[in-house]
């Protein structure tokens, strides 16, 4: 079920490079961010959660938002669905898509 807030991206990477997807969300509300689809050919290699905008300086607070980074890496071109949902619900209130597209030759 789509919602208002669905996003979407498209990544253009060389085949076997690794990048990253970062992923906003509210830090005390249960929800996180999961995978829905992974084609073929791309892989999720790490994920890993860092507060949003947080410095030495200023360190977070509770409940501030916090972003899911999803390192991966594509040896293919397809969609990767991510859904934003509390582990106990079905529903994801939203979703991020990602089109890997894998170029023809390396760029010099």
């Amino acid at each position: 079920m789509e919602t208002a807030h669905d996003s979407s991206e498209t990544r253009e990477v060389e085949a076997g490079a690794e990048f990253s997807v970062d992923l906003s969300r509210s830090g005390g509300a249960g929800y996180r961010w999961e995978i829905a689809g992974l084609p073929d050919g791309v892989a999720v290699t790490s994920h890993s959660l860092m507060p949003d905008g947080t410095t030495a300086a200023s360190p977070p607070t509770p409940g501030a938002p916090i972003v899911q980074r999803f390192a991966v890496r594509a040896t293919a071109s397809g969609t990767i669905t991510f859904r934003l949902k509390r582990p106990w619900e079905d529903h994801a209130v939203r979703t991020h898509t990602v089109e890997v597209r894998i170029r023809d030759e390396p760029r010099a």
